[in-house]
This record gives C-alpha cells, sequence and structure tokens, in this order.
C-alpha cells in the first residue's frame, strides 16, 4: 500500500471510529434515562409496600 491509500484507511477508520463513539454516548443516554425511570419505579413500589403494610396493620 501507498502512503496515501494508507492515510485513506486511516481516515476512514478514524471516521468509523468517530461513528461508533458518537452512537455509543447516545445509547449511554438512553441507559441513563432508563436509570432515573427505574429508580422512580422503585421508589413507587417501596410506597405501595409501604402502604399494604399499613393497611394489613389496620385489618
Amino acid at each position: 500500500m501507498s502512503s496515501d491509500e494508507n492515510t485513506e484507511v486511516l481516515l476512514s477508520v478514524l471516521k468509523k471510529m468517530d461513528k461508533v463513539q458518537y452512537e455509543m454516548s447516545q445509547k449511554l443516554d438512553e441507559v441513563q434515562e432508563l436509570a432515573v425511570e427505574l429508580e422512580k419505579i422503585s421508589v413507587s413500589l417501596c410506597d405501595v409496600g409501604e402502604a399494604i403494610v399499613a393497611l394489613k396493620r389496620l385489618v
């Protein structure tokens, strides 16, 4: 391979790496959003559990 061909291959690889990094960053953002939603659900489930325990004490 010539120097120019090597440079083209390297640039192509770098562009693909940038694209993959961008996509991974987007996926990480999505995962973080899901983690926040799961935390909210967890808190809600704990609240429901506490309410059930309180109701059982009344019965």
